[in-house]
C-alpha cells in the first residue's frame, strides 16, 4: 500500500537534542545524525517527515534570556494511507452529487454556478452523510474541505427565479442546429433579450420619474415571494414531511421606497388571482399613495397577475375614485427582476438566522428584517379575500383583447367603457381600444357595487399534510400545539 504525508495530525518534536533552540540548518544536521542510527531506511523516511518553520509570534522577554529563545518550530507530518484518503474523498463526492441542484438565472451574464436547496448547509449535509455511512471515521472538517475543493461552483443559495423558457429553447437550438439556421436563431434570441432589457429599463425609469417632487404618478412593483415553510425544525425527518405553506405578496412603492408585505398561510386561502387582487385592493384602500395616477409592474404569471381578475379590481379602484388612470405593465417572462426581489433577499438573509414555528413568527421575522423603513406587514384574514373571479365573470369579456400577448394595459376614467392595450413598449406602436364589458353592463355597473362577494372559505391543506403537521407536535413547544390543531381541523 502506498503512503502519502498528509497534515492531519501534527506533533511537536521531542528528540533528545531539544532542537527548537537551534537554527534550521543546525536542526537538520542534528536530526540527520540522529536518524542515521535507525535501522534500514526508517531514518531516511522519518527524516523526510520533518517540517521546520520560523517562529511566527514571540512574547516580550528580558534581554538576558534573548539567547535562549527558540529559533524555529519543528513538527512532524504523520503519514496517512493514500488509498484510504482517495476512497474517503470519492465517498463524499458521491454523497454530494446525490442531492439535486439548480442552475442560476436572470441576467445575460454567463455562469456555470449550481445551487443546492436553501434548506441545506455543510452541517446538514454532513449529518445526512453520517446517517448514510454510520461506520465511517470521516469528520466534518474533512467533509467541508473536500466539498469546497471538489465543488467550487456549488452553493446553497437558491436562484431568485425560474429560468426563461425562451432563452433555454433558443440556446438549445443554437447549440444543435445546423450553421445555416444559427444566424436566424441567434438574432431571435438577441431580440428577446433586448425586449427584456427594454422592459427592465422602463421599470427603472418609471421608479425614478415617480420620485420627482412634481410627479403625480405612483409606481409600484408587485410579486410573490417563494413559499416560506413552518415549522422550522432541524431533525432529518423534516426533509420528508409536508410543512405549512406561508405566502407573502410584496407591493413595493417606487416613489417612497416603502414595501407592503401582505401575508397569509394556506389554511386561510390559496395564492391565485383572487388572493393577489384582494391584497392589491387592501393596499389601495389603505392609502398607500395620494396620487391619482398609478403604474403597476408585475411578471407574466397568468394565474396571478395577467388575468381578468386583476383587471376587474383595477376597474373597481377607478370606479370608486381611488385613481383616475392605472397602467398595468408586464416584464418579459423569465426576466422579471424587480425591487421586490431585493426586498425578498433581505428577508431570506434574516430567515437564515431565525427559527419560525408559526405564521405570526414569520411575520415578526419579516418586520425585523429591515431596520431602515421597516416592511409594513399586513396579516391577511379570511375576511380580507374577495371573489373577484365572480365579479369578472359578471361584468367582463376579455377574450377579444388576448391578454396573454399584451405588455401594457391602460385603464382610464376618461376612456370608459374602453381600455387601451399595447403588445410592446414601443411608443410608436398605436394604442388599441377595446370595450371589454359584457352586454347590459358598463362602467356604471361596477360603480354601483355596494359590497364585494366574499371569497369561498376553503382550506388548501391536504389530508396527508394535516397528518404530517400533527406528527410534528412532538417536536414543538406546547404553546404552538393549539395553532396547528386548529389549522388541521
Amino acid at each position: 500500500m502506498s503512503t502519502k504525508t498528509v497534515p492531519f495530525k501534527m506533533a511537536a518534536c521531542k528528540c533528545k537534542y531539544n532542537c527548537r533552540r537551534f537554527t534550521e540548518v543546525e536542526v537538520r544536521t542534528l536530526h540527520s545524525e540522529f536518524w542515521k542510527q535507525t535501522p534500514d531506511n526508517q531514518g531516511n523516511f522519518l527524516y523526510g517527515l520533518i517540517n521546520i518553520t520560523a517562529v511566527k509570534q514571540r512574547r516580550p522577554r528580558k534581554e538576558d534570556v534573548v539567547s535562549k529563545k527558540r529559533q524555529v518550530s519543528v513538527t512532524y507530518c504523520l503519514p496517512k494511507s493514500n488509498e484510504g484518503h482517495v476512497q474517503d474523498v470519492e465517498l463524499i463526492k458521491a454523497h454530494v452529487r446525490s442531492f439535486p441542484t439548480e442552475e442560476s438565472h436572470y441576467s445575460r451574464r454567463k455562469t456555470s454556478k449550481l445551487f443546492l436547496s436553501p434548506d441545506l448547509n455543510i452541517h446538514r449535509l454532513y449529518r445526512a452523510f453520517k446517517i448514510t455511512h454510520p461506520d465511517t471515521n470521516i469528520d466534518q472538517r474533512f467533509y467541508r474541505r473536500v466539498f469546497k475543493k471538489s465543488f467550487p461552483k456549488l452553493s446553497f443559495h437558491r436562484p431568485r427565479a425560474d429560468t426563461c423558457a425562451t432563452c433555454d429553447r433558443l440556446t438549445n437550438k443554437i447549440n444543435f442546429e445546423e450553421s445555416i439556421n444559427k444566424f436566424k436563431i441567434t438574432a431571435e434570441k438577441e431580440l428577446h433579450l433586448r425586449k427584456a432589457e427594454k422592459a427592465t429599463q422602463l421599470l427603472n425609469d418609471d421608479n425614478t420619474k415617480s420620485q420627482m417632487p412634481s410627479s403625480q404618478t405612483c409606481t409600484v412593483s408587485m410579486d410573490m415571494q417563494q413559499v416560506i415553510f413552518t415549522p422550522t425544525l432541524t431533525h432529518s425527518n423534516m426533509f420528508y414531511s409536508r410543512q405549512l405553506s406561508n405566502y407573502n405578496l410584496c407591493i413595493h412603492i417606487g416613489d417612497t421606497g416603502k414595501s407592503i408585505m401582505c401575508m397569509w398561510h394556506e389554511g386561510i386561502a390559496g395564492r391565485g388571482g383572487n388572493e393577489i387582487a384582494s391584497c392589491l385592493l387592501n393596499a389601495i384602500t389603505s392609502g398607500m399613495t395620494t396620487k391619482k395616477k398609478l403604474q403597476i409592474w408585475c411578471d407574466n404569471c397568468a394565474g396571478q397577475n395577467k388575468n381578468r381578475v386583476i383587471l376587474i379590481v383595477l376597474i373597481y379602484a377607478i370606479a370608486k375614485k381611488y385613481f383616475d388612470t392605472i397602467d398595468l405593465k408586464f416584464l418579459v417572462s423569465g426576466h422579471s427582476y424587480m425591487p421586490c426581489d431585493r426586498d425578498f433577499g433581505i428577508i431570506e438573509k434574516r430567515k437564515k438566522v431565525c427559527s419560525t414555528m408559526v405564521p405570526e413568527e414569520v411575520a415578526s421575522m419579516v418586520r425585523d428584517a429591515k431596520h431602515f423603513q421597516p416592511f409594513n406587514v399586513v396579516m391577511m384574514t379570511s375576511d380580507d379575500f374577495y371573489d373577484f373571479a365572480k365579479e369578472a365573470d359578471t361584468f367582463l369579456n376579455t377574450a377579444p383583447i388576448k391578454i396573454s400577448n399584451l405588455s401594457w394595459i391602460r385603464i382610464s376614467r376618461d376612456d370608459f367603457p374602453m381600455i387601451k392595450t399595447r403588445q410592446t413598449f414601443n411608443t410608436l406602436e398605436p394604442w388599441k381600444s377595446h370595450n371589454i364589458f359584457k352586454k347590459r353592463h358598463s362602467f356604471k355597473s361596477v360603480e354601483r357595487i355596494q359590497a364585494l362577494s366574499a371569497s369561498k372559505k376553503e382550506t388548501a391543506i391536504s389530508e396527508p399534510k394535516k397528518k404530517d403537521l400533527l406528527a410534528m407536535l412532538d417536536f414543538l413547544d406546547e404553546k404552538y400545539h393549539a395553532f396547528y390543531r386548529d389549522v388541521c381541523k
